[in-house]
């Protein structure tokens, strides 16, 4: 009958789709459960070597801050004393009160920054901030500049200790990790910027696992600040827990409809300027970020290690993902550090939503993850830098690459200890798993 023809017509793509996705499980089925996690240590030595002998870096030896680890501690003591140092926060405010009086939310910032009070920072360009970003900033509009910074540090705090008691740590160690984290310049810095948000919401969507659509709220809270978090949306669609789309979708919906209404022209805004100066930003030579570093600052054949390492990981946590039981908590910390890893632009902020697989790693007891974990913790702390606050692209460099090893053997030493069935075996995305 016509409609039956026309009904198998339809159903054609889908059978396609699902034809496919059996074939990819079939291939990831065959790759042995180690190799794609010593590729990602071969990939990792190597851009760790040449790093070392690269010499970009080795001119930034002459440039050398004996207590560089400090500058993070000095920032939060400025910002808790309503000192207002600069920091990244005051974009958030600045583009929350631009929306609200109707302006252009991406001005020059050197030039309009004062208008909320901060004097000092040298940023001859728009923010690189998505239009999102700017609504955590609209209920510190209304305070002197002073207090916004030291209101925004205290909540950023707070955050923080919320996020490490989320990680599974008890309230008394999570507030003496919080404190013993400001030597730390990632966690100390990132008390003048967004990244707190991303950590919590990261956590909780670990936490909510098993209530999707809440961790798809939360991934969607968090994407409000960088777009990246929505990649660990991937092992929710890949095990078929839909809800988790609606939940992030709702945050989204929430946020863009406010933004629409208070200023509809600020998504053509960010499209027009914020883009093509992110693209500028990438480019500057003390830029941390994974791609950029090894494409722009070591060279051949730097960005070919660094792809095989991120598709290794990629490949493992996709494979891990389908295969086993039910999410796992050592693959969560692959898809954490892909969504850090392929930030286009990244400084020591940018760090801190590893912290809590770091932590991970170091509650494993294993004795290579962690060392490899503490070596990227130094190396965020005591690699020379040119003596900017949070910029040490060197270091941060390393730590994404020494993370990204750490959490490869913390991987394959948990996947000998369980006997995952095949991913044929598994039930497929329509399934509850």
């Amino acid at each position: 009958m016509p409609h039956q023809a026309s009904a198998s017509t339809a159903s054609a793509p889908a059978r396609g789709a699902i034809g496919m996705l059996v074939q990819v499980r079939r291939a990831l089925s065959a790759v042995d459960g180690r190799v794609d996690a010593w590729l990602a240590a071969f990939a990792g030595t190597a851009l760790v070597l040449l790093a070392i002998v690269n010499v970009t870096l080795a001119q930034g030896l002459g440039n050398r801050c004996d207590t560089c680890y400090l500058a993070g501690t000095e920032f939060a003591l400025a910002t808790f004393r309503q000192r207002g140092p600069p920091m990244d926060f005051a974009q958030e405010v600045l583009g929350a009160r631009r929306l609200l009086e109707g302006r252009n939310a991406y001005p020059i910032l050197e030039e309009a920054l004062p208008e909320v009070g901060m004097q000092g920072m040298r940023a001859p360009h728009a923010s690189t901030h998505p239009p999102t970003a700017f609504l955590f900033g609209i209920p510190f509009v209304g305070l002197p500049w002073p207090q916004a910074a030291r209101h925004w540090g205290l909540w950023m705090l707070a955050v923080t200790i919320v996020s490490w008691r989320a990680t599974g740590l008890g309230w008394p160690a999570a507030l003496a990790l919080t404190a013993w984290g400001l030597a730390w310049p990632p966690l100390a810095l990132s008390l003048g910027q967004l990244t707190p948000i991303w950590l919590l919401g990261q956590v909780l969507g670990w936490h909510w696992r098993h209530t999707p659509w809440l961790a798809g709220a939360a991934l969607g809270v968090a994407s409000l600040t960088k777009f990246l978090p929505a990649l660990l949306l991937i092992p929710f669609i890949l095990r078929g827990r839909w809800a988790a789309l609606v939940g992030f979708g709702v945050m989204w919906i929430m946020a863009a409809g406010l933004l629409l209404w208070l200023a509809p022209g600020v998504f053509t805004d960010y499209l027009r300027v914020a883009v093509p100066t992110a693209t500028d930003q990438a480019a500057r030579w003390d830029n941390g970020a994974f791609f950029p570093v090894a494409t722009h600052r070591i060279g051949p054949p730097a960005p070919l290690l660094a792809g095989l390492m991120v598709t290794a990981l990629a490949v493992r946590a996709v494979r891990t993902t389908l295969s086993a039981p039910d999410l796992e908590r050592h693959t969560w910390a692959l898809w954490a550090w892909l969504s850090v890893v392929l930030l286009p632009i990244a400084w020591q902020v940018s760090l801190l939503p590893l912290a809590t697989e770091l932590i991970i790693v170091a509650k494993s007891g294993r004795f290579l993850p962690r060392l490899l974990a503490g070596a990227a913790v130094a190396s965020s702390m005591l690699l020379p830098w040119d003596g900017h606050l949070g910029r040490n692209g060197e270091g941060v460099f390393l730590f994404l690459v020494l993370t990204g090893m750490a959490l490869a053997m913390h991987h394959a030493a948990r996947s000998q200890q369980i006997a995952y069935p095949s991913i044929g075996a598994v039930r497929g995305p329509s399934g509850a798993g």
